[in-house]
């Protein structure tokens, strides 16, 4: 069986795995944000936001082809990979083959059949038409990939997955970059469609490299023996719907976040009065840029919800409650350590980095507004850690929908009045409601883990000096004559050594904190 021998020498610790993955993640969403800056630059708020119009939707059909299946490969291989039954492992890569390339298919016929009613009736604008039918394709091809993914995942070796996420999203940035040059001349509507265009060749990169490496890999094994007891395909396809199923109902709450957007921000505008093209471009100075900075902090507490997870899990199995709270405690309180003072900091330095990301005055507004969100964000995504750590999977699903639904009613009401701050205003509520709701739900679970002084007070606190000493600062004459982007890297050093002294003279970080981070024995 070399093969899998091979591929399992190369398997990773748990916390090995996930730093391998997250540091893969972190990378691509680096690069995912710089790009939609340069595409923006490169096509103007308008053109992106054409661009962004078919996502929110095409993000929901991900998450029955793609999202659901990757993890429920990964788990149905680990569980017979223990026991050594590669037979049952490869049936179940190729029964999940062929239901998520199904669903894929699917996706991709609702969004090439969805594609002018969206464009016509919900968004208004008919040049979106395009970007929707050339995005199609690219639901199939995930749903390719996503099952190579969740089969080296399986046999934990993370590696094929971290090189994969890379060399897609280095693919999709020059396609989509090329392809938006190449058509702009033709005018926005093609310039967008050509940018959609980078994720099938990202899409496309990646699978093509799983399945070199899974070849490489197939044609060194010999033949692998049938057991006496084999599972039916009924079955096997039973347990693989019965894991893919609910991940894909709780990978849903985000983009019903980002949908409200895209169905709702230019309809409402263009409802108050304003014109097609100011609506559009208003939607692209919203998803492509204010929600890409807000949302850049929270890679990092992405990251903690990923050591989080077993943690909570180990000492949910266990029955040890006081390291349970422990666990839920320090969690919480790293994600406000670093929330508030990336709320408070990021809020004073949006003109400097509005400026040199020359994303206007429309951007820093809207991003203002937006900043207060950014805290529930990431307690929204700990907590959801916390609950599913603790077995509770439905939970931070149901609250998601809620906060996704005070969302949607936030935009209709708010938006015709406040413009695109009612739309960061509905944001910044829908995100609270599902974060108090987790929290909650923690609460009656394992009893009251917040902890004011030590949890709340020292990180407001040195937040505050903190936001003190950059408003002194900016009062400062030098410092409006060294340029944008000097005065954003003064401004960012400053704030980052006054906050860290301050956490540091109070003794806000302790080593049980840290402990957090760190492999248990």
């Amino acid at each position: 069986m070399r093969e899998e021998t091979d591929l399992s020498q190369e398997k990773q610790s748990f916390l090995t795995g996930a730093f391998i993955l997250t540091l893969a993640s972190l990378i691509s969403q680096v690069i995912g944000v710089f790009s939609k800056i340069f595409l923006l630059w490169l096509i103007g708020e308008e053109g992106v936001g054409i661009y962004n119009f078919p996502y929110p939707f095409f993000a929901i059909i991900l998450s029955f082809s793609s999202v659901g299946f990757n993890v429920a490969i990964s788990k149905l291989v680990a569980e017979y990979m223990a026991y050594h039954d590669l037979y049952h492992a490869r049936r179940v890569f190729r029964l999940g083959m062929r239901l998520s390339l199904a669903l894929g298919t699917a996706g991709m016929l609702l969004l090439l059949i969805m594609a002018y009613p969206m464009a016509r009736f919900v968004h208004q604008d008919m040049r979106a038409w395009l970007s929707y039918c050339v995005l199609a394709p690219t639901a199939l091809i995930t749903s390719f990939q996503a099952i190579y993914r969740g089969y080296f995942q399986g046999l934990q070796n993370m590696k094929p997955n971290a090189y994969s996420q890379i060399i897609e999203q280095c693919f999709r940035v020059v396609v989509m970059l090329t392809a938006a040059w190449i058509l702009l001349p033709y005018g926005l509507e093609y310039a967008a469609a050509g940018a959609t265009l980078g994720a099938a060749g990202g899409a496309i990169a990646a699978s093509l490299f799983l399945r070199h490496l899974f070849n490489q890999a197939y044609r060194l094994a010999p033949a692998v023996q049938k057991p006496q007891q084999k599972v039916a395909n009924k079955q096997l396809i039973r347990r693989i719907l019965s894991y893919a199923v609910p991940i894909s109902l709780a990978g849903m709450g985000l983009p019903l976040f980002l949908l409200s957007d895209s169905l709702l921000i230019a309809n409402r505008l263009q409802a108050a009065g304003a014109t097609l093209s100011a609506a559009t471009s208003a939607y692209g100075v919203f998803a492509n840029n204010a929600m890409s900075l807000v949302t850049l902090p929270t890679i990092l507490t992405s990251s903690l919800f990923v050591t989080l997870v077993p943690a909570i899990a180990e000492a949910h199995a266990l029955n040890d409650t006081k390291r349970l709270q422990q666990q839920a405690q320090g969690g919480l309180k790293l994600t406000l350590l670093f929330a508030l003072p990336a709320a408070a900091g990021m809020w004073m330095v949006a003109p400097a980095l509005c400026t040199v990301l020359r994303m206007g005055t429309s951007t820093t507004d809207a991003l203002r507004t937006l900043i207060f969100g950014l805290i529930f964000i990431a307690l929204q995504q700990v907590s959801s850690g916390i609950l599913q750590g603790m077995g509770y999977s439905v939970q931070p699903v149901r609250h998601m929908f809620l906060g996704a639904a005070v969302k949607c009613l936030g935009n209709w009401f708010l938006i015709p009045i406040f413009g695109l701050h009612g739309a960061a205003i509905a944001t910044g509520v829908g995100f609270m409601v599902a974060a108090l709701l987790n929290l909650w739900q923690v609460k009656n679970q394992i009893g009251n883990i917040l902890l004011w002084k030590s949890m709340f007070f020292k990180p407001l606190l040195s937040t505050a000096v903190m936001f003190f000493a950059l408003v002194l600062l900016q009062r400062t004459a030098w410092l409006q004559n060294i340029g944008a982007f000097l005065a954003l890297l003064v401004q960012a050093g400053i704030g980052m050594i006054v906050y860290l002294l301050c956490i540091v003279l109070l003794k806000a970080v302790t080593k049980d904190d840290l402990s957090l981070l760190r492999k248990k024995q």
